[in-house]
C-alpha cells in the first residue's frame, strides 16, 4: 500500500518481472478489506509509513498482523524517511522489517521471496 502512484507501479513491475504476483492499493483500508476476505492470499504486505491526511502505516501494521496470524505473512514498512530506521520505532507496531525508498528491485524481490 502506498499513496504514491509511481511506487505502486514500480513495485508491481519489479515483482511481475520475477513472476511474483502483486496487488497494489492506494490506502490501508483497501488492503485491510482485501486481507480480511482472504488472508491466505498474502505472503508479504508492503505498507507505506506515511499517508496523506496524517495517517501512519504504523497504525495499521498490527491490524494486518491480526488478520494474517494464521498464515505466514510478513508486514514490511516502506518509507523515504530516515528517522524510521531506529528499529524500536517500528517493530513494536507489528512491522517485521523496514525498506527505504527508492525501492531497489533486487532488495524488493529478495524480501518477496523471503516472505512468500
Amino acid at each position: 500500500m502506498d499513496d504514491d502512484e509511481w511506487t505502486r507501479f514500480s513495485v508491481q513491475k519489479h515483482l511481475k518481472e520475477e513472476k511474483i504476483r502483486a496487488r497494489a492499493v492506494t490506502f490501508p483500508e483497501e488492503g485491510l478489506a482485501l486481507c480480511a476476505r482472504n488472508p491466505r492470499a498474502f505472503g508479504l504486505i508492503l505498507l507505506d509509513l506515511r499517508f496523506p491526511y496524517g495517517e501512519c502505516g504504523l497504525d495499521y501494521a498490527q491490524d494486518f498482523k491480526k488478520l494474517t496470524q494464521s498464515v505466514s505473512c510478513g508486514v514490511v514498512g516502506i518509507t523515504s524517511h530516515m528517522a524510521f530506521l531506529d528499529k524500536g520505532d517500528w517493530t513494536r507496531f507489528g512491522m517485521d522489517d523496514l525498506l527505504l525508498k527508492p525501492l531497489h528491485k533486487w532488495l524488493l524481490v529478495s524480501y518477496a521471496r523471503r516472505y512468500c
